[in-house]
């Protein structure tokens, strides 16, 4: 029994020890390049600048990008990364301490060299853990407006709560109001006037990175307003997602843009709304900072018409 026991631990101890470099060479490699992962072509505009294949609409990008530097850019998300090396680094040494601990021909005390490397073992996958905790990928700021053509109580279900980390006001079940065609609402409940619904969560989207926008920081708000005009926002709904976004856009100099489908972000977050909209415009815009210009193929966007009862949500994705 102590003989496949250990042997259990020495595949685990060794499995680890293969496998976290390996994460760890691929973590260093995306980070120098600054190339999404999986990415192989994607678009530029800024300046109506394209990169692609050998389209007739695309023309070769061989100028320096520049853009304003923060000296807090990044801070957030240097400091995770940061962590994320730490965790591996942690679970390359107690692996490899595991591994040696089992490895052990000291027959006198067996039972010591076991534990040793029970936990050892139990240390790597605790810092595997925590690395795929400072993995995980989150919806930030979806928020939620409501324009129903008459003013009446609404009902809004998010389909997946159990991944819901953050909502304002705070989400049950659902969320109740009274909705008035000019998008401002009262909670039923606690009489409170909002003019959206807000929540974050985690968000287990598998990411298109075949298509999208590369665009520089300097012309993040021109590319923008653009993008959500055709998307269907509102001028009020565009400026309050730009004013969100672009400090983070502009920090970042060089930026890798993609808008999720509807049937992604319905097939990650349903969103149930009662009585029936008549349009639903769901925005769910991902980015990633990167380093260089890369081949990109432009990812094509449908004009929205918004008629009758309409619902519109907007939010964001760093990766």
């Amino acid at each position: 029994m102590k003989s496949t026991f250990k042997k259990i631990f020495v595949v685990l101890a060794i499995t680890i020890m293969l496998l976290v470099p390996v994460a760890f060479a691929s973590e260093i490699v995306n980070t120098i390049s600054g190339e999404p992962e999986m990415l192989n072509e994607v678009t530029m505009l800024g300046e109506a600048v394209q990169f692609g294949s050998n389209d007739d609409n695309v023309i070769p990008y061989d100028r320096e990008i520049s853009g304003p530097v923060s000296p807090l850019n990044g801070i957030i998300r240097n400091s995770i990364l940061i962590g994320r090396y730490i965790s591996m680094i942690g679970a390359i040494v107690f692996g490899f301490l595991a591994f040696k601990s089992f490895r052990n021909k000291d027959e006198q005390k067996p039972k010591k060299h076991i534990i040793k490397g029970t936990t050892y073992t139990i240390g790597a996958i605790g810092f595997l853990c925590a690395n795929g905790v400072l993995s995980i990928i989150k919806s930030f700021k979806p928020v939620i407006y409501l324009y129903p053509e008459e003013e009446k109580e609404v009902t809004v279900k998010l389909g997946k709560k159990e991944k819901l980390t953050c909502t304002y006001p705070k989400y049950n079940d659902s969320w109740k109001v009274l909705a008035k065609p000019s998008g401002d609402l009262v909670e039923l409940e606690t009489r409170k006037e909002l003019y959206s619904l807000y929540w974050e969560g985690k968000n287990n989207v598998k990411h298109d990175l075949t298509e999208g926008f590369i665009v520089e920081g300097k012309n993040a708000a021109s590319f923008l307003e653009e993008k959500l005009e055709i998307l269907g926002l509102n001028p009020r709904e565009k400026q309050e997602f730009i004013i969100y976004w672009l400090p983070e856009l502009e920090a970042n100099g060089l930026n890798y843009i993609r808008f999720e489908t509807k049937e992604q972000i319905d097939e990650d977050m349903p969103l149930i709304v009662e009585p029936k909209p008549d349009t639903v415009i769901r925005i769910m815009m991902v980015i990633k900072k990167i380093n260089k210009p890369i081949e990109v193929k432009k990812q094509e966007l449908t004009k929205v018409e918004r008629k009758g009862f309409t619902v519109v949500e907007w939010g964001g994705t760093r990766i």
